[in-house]
Protein backbone atom coordinates (compact mmCIF):
# COMPACT_ATOMS: atom_id res chain seq x y z
CA UNK A 1 0.00 0.00 0.00
CA UNK A 2 1.30 3.40 -0.89
CA UNK A 3 -0.58 6.76 -1.72
CA UNK A 4 0.40 10.37 -1.46
CA UNK A 5 -2.34 12.59 -0.67
CA UNK A 6 -2.81 16.66 0.33
CA UNK A 7 -2.08 17.07 4.04
CA UNK A 8 -5.37 19.00 4.32
CA UNK A 9 -7.43 16.52 2.75
CA UNK A 10 -6.27 13.61 5.50
CA UNK A 11 -6.38 16.01 8.03
CA UNK A 12 -10.24 16.77 7.48
CA UNK A 13 -10.96 13.11 7.33
CA UNK A 14 -8.98 12.14 10.09
CA UNK A 15 -10.45 14.91 12.22
CA UNK A 16 -13.84 13.75 11.42
CA UNK A 17 -13.62 9.97 12.61
CA UNK A 18 -12.23 11.00 16.10
CA UNK A 19 -15.20 11.33 18.20
CA UNK A 20 -16.55 7.51 16.47
CA UNK A 21 -13.47 6.40 17.51
CA UNK A 22 -13.82 4.35 20.62
CA UNK A 23 -10.82 5.63 22.73
CA UNK A 24 -11.26 3.31 25.52
CA UNK A 25 -12.33 -0.32 25.00
CA UNK A 26 -11.03 -3.98 25.46
CA UNK A 27 -10.54 -4.02 22.14
CA UNK A 28 -7.78 -2.15 20.86
CA UNK A 29 -8.69 -2.56 16.93
CA UNK A 30 -11.67 -0.05 17.46
CA UNK A 31 -9.16 2.46 18.12
CA UNK A 32 -8.10 2.25 14.69
CA UNK A 33 -8.86 4.06 11.54
CA UNK A 34 -8.86 1.67 8.22
CA UNK A 35 -7.21 3.09 5.72
CA UNK A 36 -8.29 1.14 2.68
CA UNK A 37 -6.69 2.26 -0.55
CA UNK A 38 -8.68 1.66 -3.70
CA UNK A 39 -7.84 2.74 -7.23
CA UNK A 40 -8.53 6.35 -7.09
CA UNK A 41 -8.74 6.87 -3.63
CA UNK A 42 -8.50 7.03 0.21
CA UNK A 43 -11.26 5.77 2.26
CA UNK A 44 -10.88 6.06 6.00
CA UNK A 45 -13.12 4.26 8.35
CA UNK A 46 -13.98 4.07 11.83
CA UNK A 47 -16.65 2.60 14.10
CA UNK A 48 -17.37 2.23 18.06
CA UNK A 49 -19.32 -0.92 16.85
CA UNK A 50 -22.86 1.24 17.10
CA UNK A 51 -21.68 4.23 15.17
CA UNK A 52 -19.32 3.75 11.91
CA UNK A 53 -18.36 6.66 9.70
CA UNK A 54 -16.37 6.32 6.14
CA UNK A 55 -14.87 9.76 4.73
CA UNK A 56 -13.78 9.45 0.70
CA UNK A 57 -10.24 11.53 0.12
CA UNK A 58 -9.02 11.84 -3.91
CA UNK A 59 -5.52 10.39 -3.61
CA UNK A 60 -2.59 9.48 -6.25
CA UNK A 61 -2.58 6.09 -5.48
CA UNK A 62 0.82 3.71 -6.19
CA UNK A 63 -0.37 0.70 -4.64
CA UNK A 64 -3.50 -0.47 -3.66
CA UNK A 65 -3.98 -2.43 0.33
CA UNK A 66 -5.48 -2.19 3.69
CA UNK A 67 -4.15 -2.14 6.93
CA UNK A 68 -5.03 -0.16 10.79
CA UNK A 69 -3.65 2.38 12.36
CA UNK A 70 -3.87 3.93 15.82
CA UNK A 71 -6.67 6.52 14.91
CA UNK A 72 -5.41 9.51 17.52
CA UNK A 73 -1.95 9.07 16.91
CA UNK A 74 -2.13 9.41 12.90
CA UNK A 75 -4.47 12.66 13.09
CA UNK A 76 -1.15 13.93 15.86
CA UNK A 77 1.56 12.87 13.28
CA UNK A 78 -0.94 14.28 10.29
CA UNK A 79 -1.59 17.59 12.09
CA UNK A 80 1.92 18.68 13.49
CA UNK A 81 3.60 17.80 9.42
CA UNK A 82 3.92 21.08 7.75
CA UNK A 83 4.54 19.93 4.70
CA UNK A 84 1.54 20.49 1.64
CA UNK A 85 1.36 16.36 0.47
CA UNK A 86 1.83 13.44 3.00
CA UNK A 87 3.22 10.33 1.70
CA UNK A 88 2.17 7.28 3.48
CA UNK A 89 3.53 3.65 2.76
CA UNK A 90 3.27 0.06 3.58
CA UNK A 91 7.26 -0.45 4.83
CA UNK A 92 6.48 -4.16 5.83
CA UNK A 93 3.50 -6.25 7.36
CA UNK A 94 1.90 -4.30 10.16
CA UNK A 95 3.87 -0.83 9.66
CA UNK A 96 3.53 1.77 7.54
CA UNK A 97 5.80 4.94 7.06
CA UNK A 98 3.58 8.31 7.42
CA UNK A 99 6.69 10.92 5.50
CA UNK A 100 6.61 14.70 4.04
CA UNK A 101 10.15 16.19 2.98
CA UNK A 102 12.81 15.07 5.58
CA UNK A 103 10.10 14.13 8.36
CA UNK A 104 9.24 9.96 8.88
CA UNK A 105 6.85 8.78 11.11
CA UNK A 106 6.68 4.68 11.24
CA UNK A 107 3.61 3.73 12.91
CA UNK A 108 2.76 -0.13 14.11
CA UNK A 109 -0.32 -1.33 12.95
CA UNK A 110 -3.11 -3.83 13.07
CA UNK A 111 -4.23 -6.00 10.05
CA UNK A 112 -7.24 -5.09 8.30
CA UNK A 113 -8.98 -8.26 8.78
CA UNK A 114 -9.28 -8.00 12.43
CA UNK A 115 -10.90 -4.33 11.48
CA UNK A 116 -14.82 -5.50 12.33
CA UNK A 117 -17.38 -5.20 9.27
CA UNK A 118 -18.56 -1.92 9.02
CA UNK A 119 -22.05 -2.37 6.50
CA UNK A 120 -22.21 0.72 4.66
CA UNK A 121 -26.03 0.21 3.75
CA UNK A 122 -25.68 1.34 -0.20
CA UNK A 123 -29.36 0.56 -0.87
CA UNK A 124 -31.04 2.04 1.67
CA UNK A 125 -33.49 4.64 0.35
CA UNK A 126 -32.88 7.65 1.24
CA UNK A 127 -34.18 11.40 0.81
CA UNK A 128 -32.49 14.95 0.94
CA UNK A 129 -33.40 17.33 3.40
CA UNK A 130 -32.05 20.77 4.32
CA UNK A 131 -29.43 20.56 7.19
CA UNK A 132 -30.57 23.84 8.87
CA UNK A 133 -34.39 21.41 9.60
CA UNK A 134 -32.23 18.36 10.80
CA UNK A 135 -30.04 20.48 13.36
CA UNK A 136 -32.87 22.09 14.76
CA UNK A 137 -34.79 19.07 14.93
CA UNK A 138 -31.75 17.29 17.10
CA UNK A 139 -31.00 20.68 18.72
CA UNK A 140 -34.34 20.71 20.32
CA UNK A 141 -34.41 17.76 22.13
CA UNK A 142 -31.19 16.48 22.17
CA UNK A 143 -30.65 18.16 25.93
CA UNK A 144 -33.79 16.28 27.30
CA UNK A 145 -32.15 12.78 26.24
CA UNK A 146 -31.64 10.46 29.30
CA UNK A 147 -28.33 9.70 30.99
CA UNK A 148 -29.42 6.90 32.93
CA UNK A 149 -28.02 3.49 31.49
CA UNK A 150 -30.64 1.47 32.65
CA UNK A 151 -33.40 2.88 30.76
CA UNK A 152 -31.66 2.51 27.50
CA UNK A 153 -35.20 3.20 25.35
CA UNK A 154 -34.91 6.68 26.83
CA UNK A 155 -31.04 6.98 25.79
CA UNK A 156 -31.71 8.43 22.32
CA UNK A 157 -34.16 11.09 20.27
CA UNK A 158 -37.19 9.28 19.36
CA UNK A 159 -37.97 9.82 15.70
CA UNK A 160 -41.54 9.52 13.68
CA UNK A 161 -42.84 10.32 10.58
CA UNK A 162 -46.48 11.86 10.49
CA UNK A 163 -48.99 12.53 7.63
CA UNK A 164 -51.44 15.23 8.87
CA UNK A 165 -53.16 16.93 6.06
CA UNK A 166 -51.16 16.51 3.02
CA UNK A 167 -48.55 17.34 4.94
CA UNK A 168 -45.56 15.27 5.23
CA UNK A 169 -43.95 15.58 9.12
CA UNK A 170 -40.40 14.91 10.86
CA UNK A 171 -41.41 14.33 14.83
CA UNK A 172 -38.31 14.11 17.15
CA UNK A 173 -39.09 13.39 20.75
CA UNK A 174 -36.99 12.83 24.10
CA UNK A 175 -37.47 12.70 27.34
CA UNK A 176 -35.11 11.51 30.92
CA UNK A 177 -38.37 11.32 32.62
CA UNK A 178 -38.32 14.36 34.37
CA UNK A 179 -38.75 16.40 30.94
CA UNK A 180 -39.76 16.34 27.59
CA UNK A 181 -38.65 17.89 24.47
CA UNK A 182 -41.07 17.76 21.14
CA UNK A 183 -40.14 19.46 17.92
CA UNK A 184 -41.49 18.65 14.17
CA UNK A 185 -40.81 19.93 11.22
CA UNK A 186 -42.05 19.72 7.35
CA UNK A 187 -39.88 16.89 6.16
CA UNK A 188 -41.40 16.99 2.37
CA UNK A 189 -40.45 13.27 1.17
CA UNK A 190 -40.44 11.37 4.62
CA UNK A 191 -43.27 9.33 4.13
CA UNK A 192 -40.86 7.48 1.71
CA UNK A 193 -38.74 6.04 4.37
CA UNK A 194 -38.70 2.61 5.35
CA UNK A 195 -40.10 3.06 9.09
CA UNK A 196 -43.67 2.27 9.82
CA UNK A 197 -43.09 2.87 13.29
CA UNK A 198 -41.23 5.43 15.29
CA UNK A 199 -37.19 4.42 15.95
CA UNK A 200 -34.99 5.91 18.73
CA UNK A 201 -31.47 7.31 17.57
CA UNK A 202 -28.52 7.32 20.02
CA UNK A 203 -26.95 10.52 21.53
CA UNK A 204 -24.12 10.15 20.20
CA UNK A 205 -25.40 8.86 16.26
CA UNK A 206 -27.00 12.32 16.94
CA UNK A 207 -24.07 14.03 17.40
CA UNK A 208 -22.64 12.89 14.55
CA UNK A 209 -25.07 14.22 12.41
CA UNK A 210 -25.17 17.59 13.96
CA UNK A 211 -21.39 17.70 12.75
CA UNK A 212 -21.77 16.66 9.37
CA UNK A 213 -24.58 19.37 8.80
CA UNK A 214 -22.21 22.02 9.81
CA UNK A 215 -20.52 22.50 6.74
CA UNK A 216 -22.81 21.48 4.42
CA UNK A 217 -26.41 22.78 2.38
CA UNK A 218 -28.15 19.37 2.45
CA UNK A 219 -27.91 15.74 3.90
CA UNK A 220 -29.21 12.18 2.43
CA UNK A 221 -30.77 10.50 4.98
CA UNK A 222 -32.28 7.16 5.29
CA UNK A 223 -34.02 5.15 8.03
CA UNK A 224 -34.80 1.75 8.69
CA UNK A 225 -36.14 -0.51 11.51
CA UNK A 226 -32.49 -0.99 12.66
CA UNK A 227 -30.10 2.00 11.48
CA UNK A 228 -30.06 5.07 10.15
CA UNK A 229 -27.71 6.34 7.62
CA UNK A 230 -26.61 10.07 6.81
CA UNK A 231 -24.66 11.04 4.00
CA UNK A 232 -22.97 14.11 2.69
CA UNK A 233 -19.44 15.82 1.38
CA UNK A 234 -17.77 12.65 0.85
CA UNK A 235 -18.23 11.33 4.59
CA UNK A 236 -21.35 8.51 5.44
CA UNK A 237 -22.06 7.78 9.06
CA UNK A 238 -24.24 4.46 9.72
CA UNK A 239 -25.50 4.30 13.41
CA UNK A 240 -27.04 1.04 14.59
CA UNK A 241 -30.70 2.18 16.16
CA UNK A 242 -31.89 1.83 19.76
CA UNK A 243 -33.52 -1.64 20.37
CA UNK A 244 -36.15 -1.05 22.42
CA UNK A 245 -39.83 0.77 22.92
CA UNK A 246 -39.94 4.45 23.83
CA UNK A 247 -42.64 5.39 26.05
CA UNK A 248 -45.81 6.73 24.81
CA UNK A 249 -45.25 10.37 25.12
CA UNK A 250 -48.90 11.56 24.39
CA UNK A 251 -50.67 10.38 27.52
CA UNK A 252 -47.59 12.87 29.17
CA UNK A 253 -48.43 16.11 27.24
CA UNK A 254 -50.56 18.05 29.71
CA UNK A 255 -53.36 20.34 28.26
CA UNK A 256 -53.08 23.79 28.08
CA UNK A 257 -52.44 25.53 31.35
CA UNK A 258 -55.17 27.95 33.09
CA UNK A 259 -51.78 30.12 34.13
CA UNK A 260 -49.71 31.57 31.26
CA UNK A 261 -46.96 34.28 31.22
CA UNK A 262 -45.14 35.33 28.20
CA UNK A 263 -42.09 37.14 28.79
CA UNK A 264 -38.77 37.67 26.67
CA UNK A 265 -36.54 34.44 26.18
CA UNK A 266 -33.18 36.18 26.26
CA UNK A 267 -34.04 38.25 29.78
CA UNK A 268 -35.58 35.36 31.46
CA UNK A 269 -32.90 33.34 30.15
CA UNK A 270 -30.26 36.22 32.03
CA UNK A 271 -32.49 36.15 35.29
CA UNK A 272 -32.17 32.02 35.48
CA UNK A 273 -27.74 32.54 34.87
CA UNK A 274 -27.57 34.72 37.46
CA UNK A 275 -29.75 32.78 40.30
CA UNK A 276 -27.56 29.51 39.38
CA UNK A 277 -25.17 30.71 40.77
CA UNK A 278 -25.74 29.23 44.09
CA UNK A 279 -27.04 25.83 42.72
CA UNK A 280 -25.48 22.81 43.18
CA UNK A 281 -26.06 19.10 42.68
CA UNK A 282 -27.43 18.81 46.23
CA UNK A 283 -29.68 22.29 45.52
CA UNK A 284 -30.61 22.26 42.23
CA UNK A 285 -34.22 23.58 43.13
CA UNK A 286 -35.69 27.41 42.24
CA UNK A 287 -38.93 28.52 43.28
CA UNK A 288 -40.94 30.73 41.77
CA UNK A 289 -43.77 32.56 43.31
CA UNK A 290 -45.56 34.16 40.78
CA UNK A 291 -48.59 37.41 41.90
CA UNK A 292 -50.23 40.01 39.79
CA UNK A 293 -47.61 41.37 37.10
CA UNK A 294 -44.74 40.58 38.63
CA UNK A 295 -42.99 36.82 39.87
CA UNK A 296 -40.27 36.27 42.17
CA UNK A 297 -37.49 33.87 41.33
CA UNK A 298 -35.48 32.27 44.43
CA UNK A 299 -32.47 30.09 45.31
CA UNK A 300 -31.53 28.97 48.65
CA UNK A 301 -28.37 26.85 49.01
CA UNK A 302 -27.77 26.74 53.02
CA UNK A 303 -24.36 25.90 52.52
CA UNK A 304 -23.93 28.84 50.04
CA UNK A 305 -26.43 31.25 50.06
CA UNK A 306 -29.66 32.63 48.41
CA UNK A 307 -30.44 34.46 45.78
CA UNK A 308 -33.47 36.62 44.65
CA UNK A 309 -34.79 38.77 41.83
CA UNK A 310 -38.22 40.24 41.15
CA UNK A 311 -39.32 40.39 37.73
CA UNK A 312 -42.38 42.61 36.10
CA UNK A 313 -44.27 39.93 33.52
CA UNK A 314 -47.94 39.72 32.07
CA UNK A 315 -49.79 37.82 34.64
CA UNK A 316 -53.26 38.27 36.07
CA UNK A 317 -53.50 34.88 37.67
CA UNK A 318 -54.29 33.74 41.01
CA UNK A 319 -50.45 34.06 43.74
CA UNK A 320 -49.32 30.81 43.76
CA UNK A 321 -45.30 29.15 44.07
CA UNK A 322 -43.68 26.24 42.28
CA UNK A 323 -40.31 24.58 41.98
CA UNK A 324 -38.43 24.02 39.41
CA UNK A 325 -34.68 22.14 38.52
CA UNK A 326 -32.95 25.24 37.12
CA UNK A 327 -30.68 23.87 34.46
CA UNK A 328 -33.64 22.16 32.70
CA UNK A 329 -34.85 25.08 32.55
CA UNK A 330 -31.93 26.76 31.13
CA UNK A 331 -31.41 23.96 28.75
CA UNK A 332 -34.86 24.29 27.07
CA UNK A 333 -34.87 28.28 27.33
CA UNK A 334 -31.18 28.09 25.82
CA UNK A 335 -32.18 26.11 22.83
CA UNK A 336 -35.29 28.05 21.44
CA UNK A 337 -34.63 30.78 19.11
CA UNK A 338 -38.20 32.62 19.92
CA UNK A 339 -37.47 36.20 21.30
CA UNK A 340 -40.58 35.53 23.91
CA UNK A 341 -41.42 32.60 25.58
CA UNK A 342 -44.83 31.35 26.65
CA UNK A 343 -44.90 28.91 30.02
CA UNK A 344 -47.88 27.81 31.09
CA UNK A 345 -48.68 25.93 34.66
CA UNK A 346 -52.12 24.11 35.85
CA UNK A 347 -51.09 23.87 39.07
CA UNK A 348 -47.85 23.36 41.99
CA UNK A 349 -47.76 19.68 40.94
CA UNK A 350 -48.44 19.44 37.61
CA UNK A 351 -45.95 19.79 34.25
CA UNK A 352 -45.32 23.24 33.00
CA UNK A 353 -45.56 23.60 29.19
CA UNK A 354 -43.24 26.04 27.11
CA UNK A 355 -43.34 27.15 23.56
CA UNK A 356 -41.28 29.93 21.79
CA UNK A 357 -44.19 32.57 20.68
CA UNK A 358 -42.34 32.40 17.04
CA UNK A 359 -41.33 29.34 16.97
CA UNK A 360 -43.98 26.62 15.55
CA UNK A 361 -43.56 22.75 16.06
CA UNK A 362 -41.82 22.84 19.67
CA UNK A 363 -42.90 22.01 22.96
CA UNK A 364 -40.89 21.85 26.02
CA UNK A 365 -42.16 19.86 29.10
CA UNK A 366 -40.76 19.99 32.82
CA UNK A 367 -41.81 18.30 35.89
CA UNK A 368 -42.00 20.86 39.32
CA UNK A 369 -39.42 19.35 42.06
CA UNK A 370 -40.69 19.03 45.94
CA UNK A 371 -38.75 20.81 47.99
Amino acid sequence: MEIKIVRNELLDGLNKIQTVVEKKSTMPIISNVLLDVLDDRLNLIATDLEVGMRTEHNAEVVKKGKITVPARKLYEMVREIPGSHITIKEKEVGRINVSSGKIIYTLVGLPAEQFPLVPLYEDVKTIEILSKTIKDLINKTIFSVSFDDTRFNLAGIYIEKIVQEDKEIMRMVSSDGHRLSLMEKDVPGINSLEIDSGVILPRKGAREILKLCENTEKILLGLKEDICVVEANKTKIVTRLIDGEFPDYRTIIPAEGKKKIFIERQFFLDVLRRTSILSTDKYKAVSFNFSKGKIEVLSVNPDIGDAREELEIEYEGDIFSINFNISYLMEVIGALESNKIAIEFENETNPCLIKGTEEEGFLGIIMPMRV
